[in-house]
């Protein structure tokens, strides 16, 4: 009897380990747990149904990827969870500090270079006579000669006026091509004359004119400096030769201060009269020849009412920074002149140096959408697409300006040697050449800060 009872106790046993099996094994392949390697396991809930699709789990974080990639041993990590630490993780790895610190140094250097460019000190295309005086006058002449036919002042729609003096009212173009003689074509005599006053002179200057009266001088216009004959440097048609040769282009300006005699004056004080040593200082401005262009503000109306007006001053073309004799206001370094060249030495340099730190920018993001984990997340984030258009307006006014620079600077009269006018320049905006001068600091160059701001947050 306790034999039969024993045995009836091993079977019970034996049918409930077979129910449990069988029931494990069901819920096994209910999870999708086969034994094939490597297959994938569909997320379920406790009652072993499939969970959906809005309650996955969510994408990995930057940190739980650079934990995984961590703990997976270096053997297992591919190339690009490898370029991912590097561009990412400068602590990750020797490697990747030393490349996050060249990056670093890069983007500094831009940032310099882009401030050192703007300075007046550097600019060796500047001066009386310089290529970028002579495309300031050409900009200001196309302004004028582009004036309708019926204009009067002070002109159509809405507009600055500088002076309201009545005497400005009713003038027209006429009178305003007669105030800048030299954007049109001009006859020996003409030039020969300009700025004289005295009878005498100017008749014996019309005598000595070697063309005899006929047009030799072809005004100042167009897209490039090869159609500008402004300025005029010791054309042998001009009264005299040689040395004495009269040049036309912007006066220097030179000042001097002389001090008075001191004076011995008395001055009435509450305390009665009290005696007093007074000195007194002139300073003298003085030109070395006529203004070739306008002056009055009725020139500096129509040019501040043809760009976008507020961030444009009101500046003769003689008097803007691009016309300043650097030299002998002591502004300019003396030793870029001689260590560059001259005219285009400094932007020649600036080209080469701007090419490889651009490129640079480039390569680097291309590595970034190489080594990015996540495309999704990766393309709606906004600091990348900024990152993207900083580079794509830092290749694509690289080619422009140089392109622009090298076309307008071509034929410029004080480079008789026809040297290449090959550079790149901060200032100019090819783009909107409508609404800035070209001597304006280009608003793009301030793409170089906003990029280096960019560096320090954390992509993805």
């Amino acid at each position: 009897m306790p034999e039969q009872i024993e045995s009836n106790s091993r079977q019970k046993n034996k049918r409930q380990s077979t129910q449990s099996t069988n029931k494990s094994s069901a819920r096994s392949k209910s999870r999708g747990c086969w034994s094939k390697k490597g297959a994938q396991i569909e997320p379920v809930d406790k009652a072993g149904n499939p969970l959906q699709a809005s309650k996955k789990a969510p994408e990995k974080t930057d940190f739980e990827y650079r934990v995984e990639i961590s703990m997976s041993g270096r053997q297992d990590v591919s190339w690009r969870d490898k370029l991912y630490l590097w561009m990412h993780h400068p602590d990750s790895s020797r490697s990747a500090k030393v490349g996050s610190r060249i990056r670093t140094s890069v983007l500094l250097l831009s940032f310099l270079i882009t401030m050192l460019s703007a300075w007046a000190e550097f600019q060796t295309s500047y001066g009386p006579a310089a290529p970028a005086c002579e495309r300031a006058a050409r900009d200001y002449c196309n302004i004028i000669r582009n004036l309708p036919a019926d204009w009067i002042y002070p002109g159509q729609g809405h507009h600055i006026t500088l002076d309201w003096n009545p005497s400005m009212l009713g003038k027209t173009r006429a009178d305003v091509w007669a105030a800048n003689k030299f954007c049109f074509p001009q006859n020996c005599t003409e030039v020969n004359t300009v700025g004289i006053t005295s009878p005498n002179l100017i008749q014996e200057r019309t005598a000595a004119c070697n063309y005899n009266g006929t047009e030799v001088y072809g005004g100042c216009q167009g897209d490039t400096n090869k159609n500008c004959q402004w300025p005029i440097l010791g054309a042998d048609y001009l009264y005299g030769t040689g040395s004495e040769a009269q040049q036309i282009m912007c006066p220097s300006s030179t000042t001097s201060t002389t001090t008075l005699p001191t004076v011995l004056a008395t001055t009435l004080t509450p305390n009665g009269n009290k005696l007093s040593l007074t000195e007194s200082t002139i300073s003298t401005v003085t030109q070395s020849g006529p203004q070739p262009f306008d002056t009055s503000t009725l020139g500096q109306e129509i040019q501040k009412n043809h760009y976008m007006k507020l961030f444009n001053p009101y500046t003769p073309v003689c008097n803007r920074l691009v016309c300043t004799d650097l030299k002998s206001n002591n502004i300019q370094y003396g030793w870029v002149e001689n260590l560059v060249g001259a005219p285009f030495g400094f932007n020649k340099g600036l080209l080469f140096v701007t090419i490889p730190i651009v490129l640079f920018f480039c390569v680097e993001f291309i590595l970034k959408m190489m080594a990015m984990r996540s495309p999704r997340r990766f393309f709606t984030s906004v600091g990348n697409w900024l990152e993207f258009f900083c580079v794509f307006i830092s290749l694509y006014e690289l080619l422009f300006v140089a392109i622009v620079f090298t076309t307008g600077m071509t034929g410029s009269a004080s480079n008789p040697e026809g040297q290449s006018a090959l550079g790149y320049e901060s200032f100019n905006s090819p783009i909107f050449m409508g609404y800035f001068p070209s001597d304006n600091f280009r608003m793009w160059c301030l793409i170089v800060p906003i990029r280096f701001l960019l560096q320090s947050k954390v992509s993805v």
